[in-house]
């Protein structure tokens, strides 16, 4: 498919992928088996289902994922990416961290991908095996990037959190142990001084500042783990984020955007793997691999259902109130005025800070209300925010207007006569 630049122009559409399986540095327990497979997975997806040319798709496997070959892949990404230009950038392999040496972390610590020739302390010659890429070095590119197009989509199947351990079942997190060396004893920083001080404060995952100009996945918050995926059989190994976006991404119809997919493959991770969650940030109502930005349906999510009742992921706090209702659309509906087909009907009857319950009063077929469905208000339900008003009687000749400021109350949504029972009834 032709994507179009904003200027009407055709974009072109380029990736670079990256998938480390072996660290010849590293212990024989941080070897990981389904990043490659991540790798070449998504590059056939970009091909197959996007359009993306097979010249302009990079993959660096193991030996060529070394951090020379990966900061020189990404300079000339930069240097080719025209005005406007569809460009993915995705990393499946470890993540960790270490002491931060330009001193713009408030923890200390700069977050890091591993390559392929990385380590941790220093071999028998005495130098250092630490070859890690910080976020710090990462984001310079991405600005560079980010000058050039808005088009831009990251992709990060990894971990950095410092706080980790491996996981208690023998799952293979993908995550190396920090390097918390004194920065004096760390290979000098590459940060130019003018160049320090990157950004803002950095969105859930802790990757980068939150931005419109880009749209990032990333396996996990920053203080998790991203785990594979086994798959069953004779299946090839995943990361649990990798193997679920994935199954989305090939099934992904035009209009689809990050948040739609995203919603899903999330929540598929998240039953598997309890202590991941995937992060969204950035351009999320962006369309897949696109330049559309599609306005999202102002809607709740349906969070589970037992029976004739649903869960909602939203409560008191978002303003939700016992006895309203709702309509049901499909979890991909759109708020471009697209038709959807109504799915059902909700009454609410139980609201909690940020959750509620309600009744399935309606359904167009069984089981047609799921989770993971999108949710509309289609009337409040305003008896326990309503103001009362107590009308005194009208002095002499004021009768008519007194009737017609009642007649008014009784018809609004946000006030009420005042009962006996209303001790702090409103004189009017």
């Amino acid at each position: 498919m032709t994507e179009q630049r904003m200027d009407g122009g055709a974009a072109t559409k380029r990736a670079l992928l990256i998938g480390i399986n072996r660290y010849p540095r590293l212990a024989a327990r941080y070897q990981l088996n389904g990043c490659v497979n991540d790798a070449e997975a998504l590059a056939a997806t970009l091909q197959a289902t996007f359009g993306f040319p097979a010249a302009n798709v990079t993959v660096l496997r193991d030996e060529a994922a070394t951090r020379d070959g990966i900061l020189a892949a990404l300079d000339r990404l930069v240097r080719e990416t025209g005005r406007g230009d569809v460009v993915v950038l995705g990393y499946s392999g470890h993540g960790s961290q270490m002491t931060d040496r330009e001193g713009d972390e408030p923890d200390g610590l700069d977050g890091t991908l591993v390559p392929h020739d990385s380590g941790r302390g220093r071999d028998a010659t005495g130098a250092d095996l630490n070859r890690d890429i910080t976020d710090d070095e990462l984001y310079l590119r991405l600005l560079a990037l980010t000058e050039r197009t808005s088009a831009l989509t990251l992709i990060f199947d990894c971990c950095h959190s410092g706080t980790i351990t491996r996981d208690a079942f023998g799952t293979a997190a993908r995550w190396v142990e920090p390097d918390r060396r004194p920065a004096a004893e760390l290979p000098p920083s590459p940060i130019p001084a003018a160049a320090r001080d990157l950004g803002g404060a950095t969105g859930p995952s802790g990757w980068l500042p939150l931005g419109a100009r880009y749209v990032l996945i990333a396996g996990c918050r920053d203080e998790e783990s991203a785990y594979e995926h086994p798959a069953g059989g004779d299946g090839p190994t995943h990361g649990a984020l990798s193997f679920f976006l994935g199954r989305e991404l090939a099934a992904a119809a035009p209009g689809t955007t990050y948040r739609d997919v995203f919603e899903r493959a999330s929540a598929c991770v998240t039953a598997g793997y309890p202590r991941q969650h995937p992060q969204l940030e950035g351009a999320r109502d962006r369309e897949l691999f696109g330049v559309r930005d599609i306005a999202p349906l102002r809607a709740v999510p349906v969070r589970g259902r037992d029976g004739g009742r649903a869960t909602l992921s939203a409560g008191a706090a978002q303003g939700l109130t016992a006895g309203s209702t709702w309509a049901v659309y499909p979890q991909g509906a759109k708020g471009d005025g697209a038709p959807a087909p109504r799915l059902g009907l909700l009454r609410i009857d139980a609201v909690r800070a940020v959750s509620a319950d309600a009744a399935i009063i309606e359904e167009a077929a069984p089981g047609a209300v799921a989770p993971g469905c999108r949710v509309v208000e289609e009337a409040h339900a305003y008896d326990a925010m309503t103001l009362a008003v107590d009308l005194q009687p009208a002095p002499a000749g004021h009768e008519a207007a007194l009737a017609g400021l009642a007649d008014l109350i009784g018809r609004s949504r946000l006030l009420r006569a005042a009962a006996p029972s209303d001790a702090d009834g409103a004189a009017a």
